[in-house]
This record gives C-alpha cells, sequence and structure tokens, in this order.
C-alpha cells in the first residue's frame, strides 16, 4: 500500500530484528498524526462491526515466531507455539464512566469476527469470565494434565486460585477441569 505518509517503514539491521518484532513498535512523537493517518487508512476496508468507536478500549497484536516456534510444544506451559501473532482485545473505562456495557460488546464482537482466524489463545490474555475449557486450551491437553498433576502435589487444596485456574485432581482419574475462577 502506498501512502503519502512523511515516516517509513523499515526494519532494524539483523542483530536487531527479533528483538523489534517481538516488541512494541514506537514511532516518533512528531510522527505521530502520520501514523494515526496511515492505520486509519490501511483498515479502511476493515469489516464495519469492527469499526465501533471506543474510547479507552483496545487491540494489541504481538508478532511471535522466531524462537517463541523454536522450541517444541510441550517443552514448557506456555502453548500455541506454533502462532504467527497473540492479539489481545481489552475493554476499558474509568469507574464512574458508563461504557462498561458497550465496551465489553465492542470487545466480544471483534473476538467473534476474528474467530475464523483463532489458532489457540495465550492463557494472561483470558479474562475472569473465561470457560475453563479456554485455559485448558491455553496449554494443550498433555501440558493442562501435567500442570493439574503439579497443583495436585504442591497446592491439593487449591489455595492459589486467583487466576486463570487449574485446579487440583479431586480423586484418581478426575481432572482438573471446573471453572476457571472457582475456589
Amino acid at each position: 500500500m502506498k501512502s503519502s505518509a512523511s515516516f517509513s517503514f523499515r526494519f532494524a539491521g539483523i542483530g536487531r530484528l527479533s528483538r523489534d518484532l517481538a516488541s512494541p513498535i514506537l514511532w516518533d512523537a512528531n510522527d505521530a498524526g502520520d501514523v494515526l493517518r496511515f492505520y486509519r487508512d490501511f483498515v479502511r476496508d476493515a469489516p464495519d462491526e469492527l469499526g465501533t468507536v471506543v474510547r479507552l478500549s483496545y487491540v494489541a497484536l504481538f508478532h511471535l515466531k522466531g524462537a517463541v516456534s523454536r522450541v517444541a510444544e510441550g517443552e514448557t506451559a506456555f502453548g500455541n507455539r506454533q502462532a504467527s501473532h497473540a492479539i489481545t482485545l481489552d475493554a476499558v473505562w474509568r469507574p464512574g464512566e458508563d461504557y462498561g456495557g458497550r465496551d465489553t460488546a465492542w470487545t466480544r464482537e471483534f473476538f467473534a469476527a476474528l474467530g475464523r482466524f483463532r489458532e489457540g489463545v495465550y492463557v494472561n490474555f483470558l479474562g475472569g469470565d473465561e470457560d475453563a475449557n479456554r485455559v485448558r486450551e491455553a496449554y494443550g491437553n498433555s501440558v493442562y494434565d501435567r500442570l493439574v498433576d503439579v497443583k495436585t502435589s504442591y497446592d491439593p487444596d487449591n489455595v492459589f486460585h486467583h487466576n486463570q485456574n487449574i485446579r487440583p485432581r479431586m480423586s484418581a482419574g478426575v481432572s482438573g477441569t471446573a471453572g476457571a475462577g472457582d475456589t
């Protein structure tokens, strides 16, 4: 896409490339107007359902691959290493503002529109109202089952449950699959 912007997109030298692609991309504040106009023009053809104006809510897209994809699935608890990108959609509003319902709806509609592109989920991007199956999806079945074993050994009473919870086994042969935020 040709742009009339005064800034340019360019890659850093090879030694910095992987660091640059795995971190936020920043521009000089003097170029902010040109950058925003470029993105406005670039996403002009985005589906209408993604174009709702929101105040503080945001989408962040992270490039993966590189070192992330060179570690075999199951070697660590970080799952979905085959994904090329990770995206987080966050509804945000200040206390006392009446935007919560609108921004939450926008975020859920945006997420639904991306459904056909989904390859997995990153556990730290899950919300508090997620289904336990999404927590399992974040790790994959074999890693999740290993984490249940660890949880059963070290936290059998589920004391540490204020996160995307992995429940300990209650009895032999029963997997910890209760709700993500359950106690």
